[in-house]
């Protein structure tokens, strides 16, 4: 008998969501993995919890600062012209970590780029995806419907037909079940003229859903879509391959809150920061797009989802990119200004979002770990540079895991400052400034920092791991197989009966 496996991630997916379905039996697919498997009761993702970056940790076990996606945007400053590295912002984007572009030949609309799509090749070779350590084993995996399939014997991508049903559901708000109901068909398809020995499938519209209708329809998505397609899948290759033993395994590469109605006034935007670097003198500011030309900038935005606002800063007296910026002249200014415009201290008295800060993280160089930049009224000459560790010392749960996460960031290509919005009790948040979507993420919450884990098959315990990170789940589902992935930052978890590994 061979062994197989399944892997499912479920882009947004909000742990007390799929958990409180589990609970009260109302998934019965998942409800029945759970007969014969165990679960992880707080498994955190990684920060910003944005899907790009996070969804490279799911594969790699990798944290940012080994696998280099630091965000869903992020900056090349050191090399030649700089670019920006935004993977999901616009149609051009997506397609292109799709290996996709818009027009060409030979197929005109939508051909394939034949590069390896963006965001897998801005991963560094030495955390391998699963994928690739599957490959080096001498074993077959598919990966369905995602950004990442470095190194899978088959990556599936959207096609034409379904890019095109895509942009139908998302341009005339219709269900976005439309598109991803394809999912589940093709990959019964393909893998019923081979099976491989990892098939990784991505439902990625559960969190465009819950963006549009917040957590709450999360409900409807997993319970009367998902639930219901992956029962298929598994009736399908239980019949293509009866003698063969399967195992699955579901994770998810960030939570979600949602955001009211009524908090509107609290959605910033990358040129609602504007006011505080144009009061330091600076002029040339924009977002860092992959799109944009940025070597004239004087400084650059880059947005993820929901909670957090990077900012490149360039020497001014250097006007060099390459160059690091120096601390006192290029960012004590802004980052008092920072300070100055939440408090609403002048010149900021008007500035739209009062209490917009809940922490500023910055470090005097490129190689060193992020700090706490705090300062007091009237916000003026050097602040204090608090380490995280200290700043944190007296957590008392609000803020999950951060000592690990935001050291996650410690990377050279980071942003030299970062602004954390209070997004806890206010609901500050980076949203569309000509839009509104209830659901959003990017923090150190439990809401957007917690994702379901769980592990299913023959020789699994039936129990419950009391914590993990993403960075485990690659790992784990390799052990499964008999594989291993040494450069991961993630261990296997110990989900295994004994003497039944």
């Amino acid at each position: 008998m061979a062994k197989r496996l399944v892997m499912v991630g479920i882009d947004g997916c909000h742990q007390g969501v799929l958990y409180g379905l589990i609970d009260r039996g109302e998934v019965p697919f998942f409800n029945n993995l759970l007969k014969n498997g165990t679960r992880v009761k707080h498994a955190v993702t990684m920060l910003p919890s944005t899907t790009g970056s996070c969804c490279a940790t799911l594969y790699t076990g990798a944290w940012y600062r080994h696998h280099g996606i630091l965000n869903n945007e992020w900056v090349d400053r050191f090399v030649t012209p700089v670019r920006g590295r935004s993977y999901l912002e616009s149609l051009h984007e997506a397609l292109d970590s799709m290996d996709r572009k818009l027009f060409g030949f030979p197929t005109i609309l939508l051909p394939e780029k034949h590069k390896g799509g963006q965001i897998n090749n801005d991963l560094n070779p030495a955390y391998p995806t699963i994928f690739e350590a599957m490959t080096a084993a001498g074993k077959t995996s598919y990966s369905f419907f995602h950004y990442f399939g470095k190194g899978a014997t088959r990556w599936v991508r959207p096609s034409r037909t379904d890019m095109i049903r895509f942009g139908y559901a998302e341009n005339w708000q219709k269900p976005l079940q439309i598109y991803e109901k394809q999912l589940v068909t093709r990959a019964i398809n393909i893998c019923k003229k081979k099976m491989p020995d990892l098939l990784a499938i991505y439902f990625g519209c559960n969190d465009g859903h819950s963006h549009r209708h917040g957590v709450a329809a999360q409900n409807e998505y997993i319970r009367d879509f998902i639930d219901p397609e992956l029962r298929r899948l598994e009736a399908a290759l239980k019949r293509f391959n009866p003698e063969d033993t399967f195992y699955w395994t579901i994770s998810a590469d960030h939570g979600q809150t949602t955001m009211l109605e009524s908090e509107r006034d609290r959605n910033m935007w990358f040129t609602s920061f504007y006011p505080m670097l144009q009061a330091a003198g600076i002029q040339k500011i924009d977002r860092g797009l992959s799109t944009k030309k940025l070597d004239d900038l004087e400084a650059i935005i880059s947005l993820g989802n929901g909670a957090t606002v990077g900012f490149y800063m360039k020497n001014k007296r250097a006007g060099d990119w390459k160059a690091e910026p120096d601390f006192e002249a290029d960012l004590v200014p802004v980052l008092n200004n920072c300070l100055k415009a939440s408090a609403l201290a002048a010149p900021f008295a008007d500035f739209k979002f009062p209490g917009y800060l809940d922490f500023l993280l910055t470090r005097r160089s490129f190689n060193e770990p992020y700090h706490i930049y705090t300062n007091k009224p009237p916000f003026e000459g050097v602040g204090e540079m608090i380490p995280i560790e200290k700043y944190f010392e007296k957590n008392d749960g609000r803020y999950v895991k951060p000592l690990e996460r935001i050291h996650s960031l410690d990377h050279p290509k980071g942003p030299d400052f970062i602004i954390m919005l209070e997004y806890f009790d206010k609901h500050f948040n980076i949203n569309e400034e000509n839009g509104f979507h209830p659901g959003q993420h990017g923090s150190l919450c439990p809401d957007d920092s917690f994702v379901p884990m769980i592990f299913s098959g023959p020789g699994i315990r039936h129990d419950e791991i009391e914590e993990a990170f993403t960075t485990n789940w690659a790992p784990t589902a390799a052990s499964i197989l008999g594989v291993e992935m040494p450069e991961a930052d993630g261990k296997p978890l110990p989900i295994f009966e004994k003497n039944n590994k």
